[in-house]
């Protein structure tokens, strides 16, 4: 009966088997949705820093300003995600992906100048208060401007994060809808808006405190001050209180610098002061004192750390600079003079043995001692010890040029070189030659051998009249037979009188020279035969002391040949492996043994009848008068023909004219079945050869032909 539901066993492994997917896939899930996040947070802050980049540069910032996210919102260059309301003011909302509470538009930004282009980095850190306080100024229709030479020059952000080099006006905008009244209070003293207003000034315009909605403040250095606006819209009363913080007053810098040599940009500590003004930012370095050409002059700028000293890299030249301290909004310091010395940007000089003022290598031969020498020149701040070369003695050797190896020198201000390899003349020889001996054979010849036997030498050479000679062996004598000779001492020497021994008491040498004869007999002559076939080269005594026998040969080899032709001559050579050869001479007598068809002996031999031999005293040529007329004679082997008596050539007609049937085969064997009618023998089982003649194979149950298939019985 087959099961309706999943049995408990079976939903407990699917749940098993979920909660592992669950375990694995889960924290993977979150990793990635996390990364997704992070990318997306870190797009819009490179968006926000772009856009503050555009902000700056449409505004012209001459020094570091420091602004919300919303700066840039209120600026119309960035969109809110949203408004959010706190009391009565809609603060702009820009949402971290990250975790949807952050606001973005909160984050404070840095804007500066990097070698005349703008940097936007926004911070880590949040300040909604100014946020707060930039829209309720927006709200209650508040303005601020740059105020020089009577005129405003540009708007401006006012927070409790950035100063001004200027002095400030302040306007309310009568204008603003529903306003009743306003009250701007300053320095301990009120204006009341009337009727003497200006409305919506152009950059440029010349504005006083003239007018009851203006407020200008002015500092001479430094100044942090307060200014209150309070306004009336409708029956809403809204209040904001202002921070202007001025500073006009240049930062002061004293510098000091460093002693001892460098080879790369002279360190010298600015000391930077700024009092209580916005702070110091960093120094420059110039090589004059005009203040146009600081202006002008893409300098040298390394910001000030926690405790205002800027460690500041010099041009690579000795000579008088000039320092100038900036702060933060922009102010610079009247120079400060510093002498640079004891900058080395020059590298030190490579000397060879070669070089003109050191020492040079040699350009004849010497048996003396060598010594060559190579290093360093520097006319600034003097070469480094053990950075400045080295040296190297020849004695005791052979060296004819010496391929000096790269290295490397250093001067005391840190310039380091590596100095190319070259190839030094030395010409040093202090070493006898050596004893040579050539023409030695390792393996047998017949032509004469030549020894010779003197000096090599890898310096300045051999001399002439001390240097070996030759010897000959077997020179125009046959016999002779030479292996190994004595080679007596002798001395050598080169050209400088370095001189040697060579081979004290004498060497013995390799010769191999063998113009001798092999040896060659007969054992037996006249040589008597016992009817079989008998190969000619047995019976010869063969030998060679020196290279050894290569081969013998007879004419003829064996006595097949002949036949049974009685007793003939037969010469034999022997040869040895350098080509020497010799000969002999003997006699043999031959005959073959003689059978009659019915394996009897022939009517010639029948006074042996049991022997099969026909006697060695006679010279029987027997001629069987069975065999076909085309035989010739018998001969030892089984050939065509008979089964015992072969015949000498191939049969051109049947060769079996009766059928002839053996329960085995032996070794030798034929077996006649039906008609033999071909010239050649199957040998084996399984041959398709369609012969009915068949050759048994030793040890074989006698063969059958089974279609054209030869087999086995």
């Amino acid at each position: 009966m087959k099961s309706k539901g999943f049995t408990l066993s079976e939903i407990l492994a699917v749940l098993v088997i979920l909660g592992i997917l669950i375990t694995i896939g889960t924290p993977v899930y979150f990793v990635v949705t996390n990364n997704v996040k992070e990318n997306e947070l870190n797009s819009k802050i490179k968006y926000l820093e772009a856009q503050a980049v555009k902000y700056a540069n449409d505004e012209g910032f001459d020094h570091l300003q420091t602004i919300t996210a919303s700066t840039l919102v209120a600026a119309g260059y960035i969109v809110p995600d949203r408004y959010v309301n706190t009391v009565d003011e809609q603060l702009p909302f820009i949402i971290n992906p990250v975790d949807n509470e952050d606001n973005l538009a909160c984050r404070i930004i840095n804007i500066d100048l990097e070698d005349y282009d703008y940097v936007a980095k926004v911070s880590s850190d949040s300040n909604c208060g100014i946020v707060s306080q930039q829209v309720l100024e927006d709200k209650m229709g508040i303005k601020v401007y740059a105020y020089e030479d009577g005129k405003i020059t540009k708007k401006i952000v006012l927070n409790s994060l950035s100063w001004v080099n200027h002095d400030v006006a302040i306007i309310i905008n009568p204008d603003y809808s529903d306003l009743v009244s306003a009250r701007i209070s300053h320095n301990g003293t009120t204006k009341e808006l009337d009727e003497n207003v200006i409305s919506n000034p152009e950059i440029g315009s010349s504005i006083s405190e003239e007018y009851s909605n203006v407020v200008i403040v002015r500092a001479l250095s430094l100044l942090v001050d307060h200014v209150n606006v309070n306004i009336m819209v409708g029956s809403t009363e809204k209040t904001a209180d202002l921070e202007v913080k001025i500073d006009k007053e240049a930062p002061i810098i004293r510098s000091t610098s460093y002693d001892g040599w460098t080879s790369d940009n002279k360190k010298v500590a600015a000391y930077l002061s700024d009092g209580n003004g916005s702070g110091a930012r960093g120094a420059y370095i110039t090589n004059t004192s005009d203040i146009d050409a600081y202006k002008g002059t893409k300098l040298y700028l390394v910001n000030n750390d926690k405790e205002n000293i800027a460690y500041i890299d010099s041009p690579h030249d000795n000579g008088i600079y000039y320092l100038w301290a900036v702060d933060k909004i922009g102010n610079v310091s009247l120079p400060t003079e510093i002498k640079i010395t004891n900058v080395d940007n020059v590298a030190p000089e490579c000397l060879y043995p070669n070089t003109d003022g050191y020492r040079s290598d040699n350009s004849s031969w010497t048996r003396e001692p060598i010594t060559i020498y190579w290093g360093c020149r520097d006319g600034e701040s003097g070469c480094k010890d053990g950075m400045n070369g080295g040296s190297r003695t020849f004695n005791n050797e052979t060296v004819e040029q010496y391929v000096l190896p790269e290295f490397v020198i250093s001067d005391n201000a840190g310039n380091t070189i590596t100095c190319p390899s070259r190839v030094i003349n030395v010409y040093h020889d202090s070493v006898p030659p050596e004893c040579t001996v050539s023409g030695e054979k390792t393996n047998w010849t017949a032509f004469p051998v030549k020894i010779t036997y003197g000096c090599s030498d890898a310096g300045i050479g051999c001399d002439p009249k001390q240097n070996g000679g030759v010897k000959m062996y077997g020179t125009g004598r046959d016999g002779e037979e030479i292996k190994t000779s004595k080679l007596n001492e002798y001395t050598v020497s080169d050209l400088l009188g370095n001189s040697r021994v060579c081979y004290p008491g004498g060497k013995q040498v390799n010769i191999y020279y063998d113009k001798k004869k092999p040896k060659i007999t007969a054992k037996s002559n006249p040589l008597l035969r016992d009817g079989n076939n008998y190969d000619l080269v047995n019976n010869l005594n063969i030998s060679d002391t020196g290279s050894g026998v290569k081969y013998a040969t007879c004419d003829p080899g064996n006595t097949s040949v002949k036949g049974n032709k009685g007793i003939y001559d037969v010469v034999c050579y022997v040869y040895d492996n350098v080509g020497n050869y010799n000969s002999v001479k003997f006699t043999t007598k031959h005959q073959y043994k003689a059978y009659s068809y019915t394996g009897e002996e022939y009517d010639d031999c029948t006074r042996y009848h049991k022997e099969t031999y026909c006697p060695s005293e006679y010279n029987y040529e027997c001629e069987p008068t069975w065999c076909p007329d085309w035989a010739s004679s018998c001969v030892s082997e089984k050939g065509w023909g008979a089964p015992e008596c072969g015949c000498k050539v191939q049969p051109k007609t049947t060769c079996c004219d009766e059928k002839r049937e053996h329960d085995v085969c032996d070794s030798d064997a034929w077996v006649k079945k039906y008609h033999c009618n071909q010239s050649y023998d199957v040998q084996s089982a399984g041959d398709t050869t369609s012969s009915t003649c068949y050759y048994c194979l030793e040890g074989k149950d006698v063969v059958e032909l089974k279609g054209s298939t030869c087999v086995y019985k």
